[in-house]
């Protein structure tokens, strides 16, 4: 029987044709009664050659000429795993900027110096220093900043302070009006 989709010959009691994938129904109603017949001089197509030709563009193995026999896609290569340390540090770190400000940056710095030590002595095997270095300056910059701010509100507070107590200290207005003689 010829396939009427792509011409190939193949034996009467298939019913797809082995190369196209054709119905054989679908066939013999296009073929309208006219009688088909198989050449025996054709070499009928070797499954590799039918499973090279059906699959090559469909799957993305390659196929040596020679040997017909698909190749296994590469393997994926495998990373080290990031040490859990370096993402609870950059994670307390960013929270350490946006909801808790003390408590953050100091489990940020706690976290960050602890995964630093674990990958050290992973050999290998744990990766996420760098993350580790971004946990840890942002909280020692966080740290930073609020020891500046409180330092900054206490003198501010220590100068309003002496400034409004003695502006509000009676002696302070008594020694004022006996030095201009009024009193």
């Amino acid at each position: 029987m010829k396939c009427s989709t792509c011409g190939t010959f193949f034996p009467d009691n298939s019913t797809f044709c082995p190369v196209c994938g054709a119905r054989v129904s679908e066939l013999a109603e296009t073929s309208a009664g006219v009688p088909t017949k198989q050449i025996s001089d054709i070499p009928s197509p070797s499954s590799a050659t039918l499973q090279r030709s059906r699959y090559s563009a469909l799957e993305p193995f390659s196929m040596s000429s020679s040997s017909h026999v698909r190749q296994s896609p590469p393997e994926a290569v495998s990373t080290a795993p990031t040490s859990s340390l370096a993402i609870v540090s950059i994670v307390s770190a960013i929270l350490a900027w946006i909801a808790i400000p003390g408590i953050g940056s100091i489990v940020a710095i706690i976290t960050g110096h602890m995964a630093r030590r674990e990958i050290r002595h992973s050999e290998g095997t744990l990766t996420g220093d760098q993350t580790a270095k971004a946990g840890l300056t942002l909280g020692y910059i966080q740290l930073a900043m609020m020891a500046f701010f409180i330092c900054a509100a206490v003198i501010f507070f220590f100068i309003t302070y002496n400034i409004s107590a003695s502006f509000f200290d009676i002696n302070y207005f008594a020694s004022i009006i006996t030095a201009q003689g009024i009193v």
